[in-house]
């Protein structure tokens, strides 16, 4: 389907597609985060493929863009009950072509579970950035 998709809009440049837009919306763990991260990754490698590879040694703008994702899951995903790395927002990724390379991207939205961050259920956890940053914490900076 991805591949699909990519044939149309590099044959229709000047038409935006969406790759991804389940509705409604899946249910918890039914996979919608792990199908974004195999669009990007097809995309990205699409377009490596086309000439992108970085002769300075530099991160190419899809490695820069590959890269940003498990930031943004460390400070939206957190542990459920159902599933220990769920996705608590949403996120829609604008990626930028010209000449069917990708040039860029951007995050259009992002919609974070607010209540998450001074309320848990039992069982569950807050977002993984706490515990990360907490376990690279000093033990002067955890007293604080």
């Amino acid at each position: 389907m991805t591949e699909v998709k990519y044939h149309t809009l590099s044959h229709k440049l000047t038409h935006e597609h969406q790759l991804l837009n389940p509705n409604p919306p899946p249910q918890s763990g039914a996979g919608k985060t792990e199908a974004c991260k195999k669009v990007m990754t097809f995309l990205a490698e699409t377009s490596s493929n086309l000439g992108g590879a970085s002769s300075s040694g530099a991160a190419t703008v899809e490695q820069r863009i590959m890269d940003c994702n498990p930031f943004l899951e460390a400070f939206g995903n957190a542990k459920t009950v159902r599933n220990d790395n769920s996705s608590r927002f949403g996120k829609f990724i604008k990626i930028e072509y010209s000449a069917k390379k990708i040039t860029g991207a951007s995050m259009c939205h992002y919609l974070l579970e607010k209540s998450r961050v001074v309320n848990n259920n039992p069982g569950e956890r807050n977002y993984h950035i706490f515990y990360q940053l907490c376990a690279g914490a000093t033990a002067s900076q955890r007293a604080r």
